[in-house]
């Protein structure tokens, strides 16, 4: 009898084993079961953020075109006059939205140059001064009866950036301030590019 308890305590231990074995195996492929399923959701989840990030770019894109009150534009530098120290543009607009009644007009900084309309599109040309830059400083304006919309010009901020590409040189001796003067001796050389333009 002995004898059968010792053998019944190790053939319990022995079931309990495998028991555990079978139950550790079990799990362990729910677990990768689980891992697997927690990666696609991940993935997918990852596509779904790319996916609505994407929309929410084109929505604020098509939005900042819809809320434009200017379909197209453009500023021309047509003449210079560097001994008057001015420039001429010409500026050319095209509303998205235009009635008999509206009118157009554009600011830069301060000085308001009128547009009148020439069909669709609306062109006015006005002089400016060459040492004046007016980067975020231009805005057209839009009256539609008792209406009002302004829209700021990003790109257009004068000539004056523009000299940099123009005239470049080089002094082989330093200049000297004497009486209000400025004096050079030596050797000075020079580029002049882009003349047509000028």
């Amino acid at each position: 009898m002995k004898k059968w308890k010792a053998n019944w305590k190790k053939i319990l231990i022995v079931l309990i084993l495998i028991l555990l074995l079978v139950f550790g195996i079990l799990m362990y492929g729910k677990v990768s079961e689980l891992t697997n399923q927690l990666a696609y959701l991940q993935d997918t989840t990852n596509i779904i953020l790319s996916d609505v990030g994407g929309m929410q770019s084109s929505i604020e894109k098509t939005l900042e075109e819809e809320a434009s009150m200017v379909e197209d534009y453009s500023i021309e530098v047509k003449d210079m006059d560097f001994a008057r120290h001015e420039y001429k543009v010409e500026v050319s607009v095209i509303p998205k939205e235009y009635t008999d009644n509206t009118t157009m007009s554009i600011y830069f900084g301060t000085t308001e140059c009128p547009l009148k309309a020439d069909g669709y599109m609306f062109k006015g040309n006005i002089t400016l001064p060459l040492n004046k830059t007016f980067n975020g400083n231009v805005t057209f304006l839009l009256a539609n009866g008792k209406k009002k919309t302004t829209e700021v010009v990003e790109d257009f901020d004068g000539v004056s950036g523009k000299f940099d590409q123009v005239l470049s040189g080089t002094l082989d001796g330093t200049p000297a301030l004497k009486d209000g003067k400025l004096s050079l001796k030596g050797k000075c050389t020079y580029t002049l590019d882009n003349v047509a333009m000028y």
